[in-house]
């Protein structure tokens, strides 16, 4: 069995109503061009992958969409962007535990990237809902927002239609997320050197204090040296 799907068995088990409950989506993504998809996988994280991956399972995927999608949607494109290299949360909904909120934070499976990329309005959820299971999104099957458009991407899947440019938005998703990380981290280099550059001032301004307070007591004891000498007794 899917190590997808026993997860989903254990987290829906419901003693109260017969105990497990049938579980029929093991995965799910979000096509970014018609040349793949970005998905959350155990081995990888999240990245993307080109149809070729889903070759010879054509009669096991639904592809969904939203009926206000447009053809190129650029704020799924820098989330896509945003989410890419996230690693894998192998520990599903134990993210609502308190202690390991922080430490899964970075960390999404399949379902819970969709949640990142729709609204639970969107996806008709509840937003009382704390996590999304893969076979959450079933219920977009009979939503009247969202359209069935598989037929649409079995040419593509099946490698019938020569792909125009769409490989070029997968390699393009990457390429901006690494230029993000780069840009992050020379942004977090220069933060740290900002720091080392205030600590220094303040070291600097501590020693000239220092000095000018030790120069402040030679001039006084000068003063003081030369007074006792001018009140001595003088001689005839």
């Amino acid at each position: 069995m899917n190590s997808a799907v026993m997860a989903q068995r254990l987290l829906r088990l419901d003693l109260r109503r017969g105990g497990w409950r049938r579980i029929d989506i093991a995965h799910v993504g979000l096509t970014v061009s018609s040349a793949g998809f970005i998905h959350s996988m155990p081995d990888k994280g999240v990245h993307t992958s080109t149809w070729d991956d889903l070759r010879g399972r054509e009669t096991s995927i639904v592809v969904l969409r939203h009926k206000k999608a447009e053809c190129v949607n650029h704020e799924v494109l820098n989330q896509a962007v945003e989410a890419f290299g996230l690693k894998y949360n192998f520990l599903f909904d134990a993210k609502a535990i308190s202690f390991l909120q922080k430490r899964l934070a970075e960390r999404v499976f399949c379902s819970e990237l969709i949640d990142r990329f729709y609204t639970r309005g969107q996806l008709g959820l509840p937003v009382s809902r704390r996590f999304i299971h893969p076979q959450d999104l079933k219920e977009l099957l009979h939503h009247p927002d969202w359209i069935e458009v598989t037929a649409d991407y079995l040419p593509y899947i099946r490698g019938e239609v020569p792909d125009v440019g769409g490989r070029d938005v997968l390699a393009m998703v990457a390429m901006t997320n690494g230029l993000l990380r780069d840009g992050r981290l020379l942004i977090r280099k220069g933060q740290a050197l900002n720091e080392e550059l205030d600590q220094l001032q303040r070291e600097v301004q501590a020693q000239s204090a220092k000095m000018r307070d030790i120069a402040d007591q030679i001039v006084s004891r000068r003063a003081a040296y030369s007074t006792r000498r001018g009140a001595g007794p003088s001689r005839r």
